[in-house]
């Protein structure tokens, strides 16, 4: 067994001799213990923690086998550091429309004591709040640092808070530190616009008025002006199923113009009601939890009656086209059609005229009071008016209202060709000369008929002489010479 003769002293005396101790050793590593000393010991120095006066012999052979041996020093902690936030001061921006209890910032404080001691356990506070607690109350979470609201923020009314929030530790003399956190409350739409006037809205129109604009309608907003939060967007949810209305924003006065786009009938009632309702560009929502249901049924609507001034309106012609097939050639005194007209006015009745309104060829007459169509030519399917073997006629019925209004009707006369026309050379005068230099002319015919009657056409020379017979020839195919 090795042994050796130990001396040791904690303090500030000279070690002393003492009797001789026998260690065990560990790995070839002499392990003496854990001395303990306490951080920021106050002196008198140097302080002694151990002498030693070392002889580590074979038994045998009295030879030192070893002089080296392990101590193990521990510090006591002592609370000297207080926790530390990771800034001084916190900037946030918060909508004002967050739900309360939400988590809208975390602190963070550290302490560089000892860990997983006491010592530097950090624990949060709220200190201060400025303005007071009578809209928003802010808590900390004494934990984590989590910094939470109960209540509604508004904008409107408080712009930002000041909080100032405290980090302490949980040793025996708490050490502790403060920052500022500056909360900015940004602007949200957490206030429905509102339609100004109570009741309903009321506008006239003339039933065959479009385009026009019938009224404005104005609404009230707290939220900040020009702001997507501010902005109204109107919409029709009732009485517009015809799509005789629209309804647009004034970008400048955020009033809702409405509008008549396509004509109102008389007829069809003299007064009309719409239901209009009005919400914002950017979805409205508050720090109170609401369903899609209930921010519906939160919106502001507005009722609309439109009076609608009867006008004269122009008669109908039904059916307003006519076709008829005929033979050209008809003679006069045809009857092609009759056109009927009424009067849409229910209340106001006028008595209705018929007039040719186009009839270039002069073909056919209107009767004024019954709207007979006769003809009154020869029709030719050959005029230049006659397009595709079709010639058009336009009939006006016209009323005696104030102002006078006029309906129309189209006759389309299908003309059948028959073989009324004469063939004719296209060219009546060609020219060739006796000296060789021109073999042949060629003569082309036309006839204004159709098919079957507008060709072939036979070619033959009218002119009996002998020497033309013997000196010129007619090919029949072509007309050539």
């Amino acid at each position: 067994m090795d042994s050796f003769s130990l001396g040791y002293n904690f303090g500030t005396q000279e070690a002393e001799e003492v009797e001789p101790v026998i260690l065990h050793r560990q790995k070839r590593m002499w392990v003496l213990g854990t001395i303990t000393i306490v951080e920021e010991d106050e002196g008198p120095f140097p302080k002694c923690a151990v002498r030693l006066t070392v002889d580590a012999l074979n038994a045998e052979t009295l030879m030192k086998v070893d002089q080296t041996l392990k101590y193990r020093i521990k510090v006591n902690d002592i609370n000297d550091n207080a926790p530390i936030f990771s800034r001084s001061v916190y900037e946030v921006n918060v909508p004002e429309n967050t739900v309360e209890g939400k988590e809208i910032f975390r602190v963070i404080a550290t302490d560089a004591d000892e860990k997983d001691h006491d010592n530097s356990f950090v624990s949060y506070s709220m200190i201060s709040q400025k303005p007071s607690r009578d809209l928003s109350h802010f808590y900390i979470n004494n934990t984590n640092g989590a910094i939470s609201f109960m209540g509604c923020l508004n904008y409107e009314k408080v712009k930002s808070y000041t909080l100032t929030v405290k980090a302490r530790d949980n040793g025996v003399n708490i050490l502790s530190s403060t920052a500022i956190v500056q909360i900015n409350v940004i602007d949200a739409n957490n206030h429905l616009p509102a339609f100004i006037k109570t009741g309903k809205f009321s506008g006239e129109v003339d039933e065959n008025d479009e385009q026009v604009d019938i009224l404005r309608v104005s609404v009230t907003d707290k939220d900040v002006p020009n702001t997507p939060a501010w902005r109204a967007r109107y919409k029709i949810v009732e009485g517009n199923e015809h799509g005789n209305y629209k309804i647009e924003t004034d970008p400048e006065t955020n009033d809702g113009i409405l509008s008549l786009v396509k004509h109102l009938n008389y007829e069809g009632g003299s007064k009309r009601q719409l239901k209009i309702l009005v919400e914002n560009e950017e979805p409205f929502s508050t720090c109170k939890e609401m369903t899609d249901e209930q921010k519906a049924e939160a919106l502001d609507s507005a009722y609309v009656v439109i009076n609608v001034r009867d006008t004269n309106d122009a008669p109908v012609i039904d059916p307003s086209e006519v076709t008829v097939h005929l033979l050209e050639g008809q003679k006069a005194n045809v009857i092609l059609v009759k056109f009927n007209a009424t009067d849409p006015d229910k209340y106001n009745l006028n008595k209705i005229r018929f007039v040719k309104a186009y009839d270039p060829e002069g073909f056919v007459t209107v009767n004024e009071e019954t709207g007979v169509v006769t003809t009154v030519h020869e029709l030719d399917r050959e005029s230049p008016y006659v397009k595709e073997s079709i010639y058009k006629v336009i009939v006006h019925a016209i009323d005696d209202g104030i102002p006078p209004q006029t309906g129309s009707g189209s006759l389309n006369i299908v003309l059948t060709d028959i073989n009324d026309s004469g063939s004719y050379l296209i060219s009546t005068y060609e020219e060739m000369c006796d000296d060789g230099g021109i073999q042949h002319v060629t003569l082309t015919a036309k006839d204004d008929d159709m098919a079957p009657f507008g060709g072939p056409f036979h070619f033959e020379l009218l002119d009996n002489e002998q020497n033309i017979n013997e000196k010129w020839k007619l090919e029949q195919k072509s007309g050539r010479w």
